[in-house]
């Protein structure tokens, strides 16, 4: 009777310790790659739409002026005086007098969205007059150069 017991008590304790918590474990894993692969479909329908946004969006028209020639022609459309460019490697540094803030900024925007010119480095700083900042340092460079 005590071997048919104990017995029992091993087949218990080997299937609650053992087999229980191991298909325990295989279900919770199955409901997790179930869950993986549903976000991995999500991921790849996401990208699709994202692509295919992307071939839709306008791109900004890059222009095919020099960069400096670009500047000195645009920034007078919105009161932006230049008074040095200078070059570096691929880029061009521009000078400007102090400026209203509102004029520099359109002209920024102006300059990536038309014309595909985007701002490298951006240093400004207020002045005593309201609305008016002064250019410490600007640096363009073309989209993609």
């Amino acid at each position: 009777m005590l071997v048919i017991a104990l017995g029992f008590a091993f087949v218990a304790a080997f299937y609650w310790g053992g087999v229980q918590p191991l298909q325990q474990k295989s279900e919770m894993a199955q409901t997790r790659l179930a869950s993986e692969k549903q976000l991995l479909s999500w991921v790849k329908n996401e990208a699709d739409t994202i692509t295919a946004l992307r071939k839709t969006s306008s791109a900004p028209n890059i222009s095919s002026l020099p960069l400096n020639q670009l500047l000195s022609t645009s920034s007078s459309n919105y009161n932006v005086e230049l008074v040095r460019l200078q070059p570096r490697d691929d880029m061009v540094q521009v000078w400007v007098q102090p400026v209203a803030f509102n004029s520099l900024i359109n002209w920024l925007i102006y300059l990536r969205q038309q014309q595909g010119v985007d701002v490298a480095f951006l240093d400004i700083n207020e002045t005593d007059k309201p609305g008016i900042v002064e250019v410490k340092r600007l640096q363009f460079e073309k989209v993609g150069g």
